[in-house]
């Protein structure tokens, strides 16, 4: 034991230290936060917004919150570590949604303020903004 910390050279635990204290430390605290509106831009409240994350091939519901009067709503929340990514929507069914189900359907998405396609994944330890457009069912 006492030849393996001789060969040890001082140098190779100055750069693997950093390493081990940043993966023990790692911040996951996530900011989810955004916007629901109609085709006119104007705010819809009592919209629910669900985060899911995903454990290997498994995804969990995590959280959920609504729109305000504003339609704005916020998630902050830790992230478990076995937890590899966190999907973000606005689920269809009447039960939790019967404003949307009876009303709107999502028209479109923004992520940071871009337009995108492909929805929702929030950036683990990070803010991400995804904001909602609702148009008519």
């Amino acid at each position: 034991m006492e030849r393996l910390f001789q060969h040890l050279n001082l140098s190779h635990v100055a750069i693997a230290l950093p390493m081990l204290l940043c993966s023990c430390i790692e911040d996951r605290t996530t900011i989810i936060f955004g916007r629901v509106v109609d085709q006119n831009q104007q705010p819809v409240d009592s919209i629910m917004i669900v985060v899911t994350g995903s454990k290997s091939l498994h995804a969990i519901p995590l959280t959920q919150t609504f729109s305000g009067k504003d339609g704005e709503y916020q998630i902050n929340m830790d992230v478990e570590k076995n937890y590899v990514m966190l999907n973000v929507n606005i689920p269809p069914y009447s039960i939790g949604n019967p404003k949307l189900y009876t009303r709107y359907k999502v028209s479109k998405t923004q992520k940071n303020g871009q337009q995108i396609n492909t929805c929702c994944f929030a950036d683990i330890g990070k803010k991400t903004q995804w904001d909602f457009e609702l148009g008519p069912k």
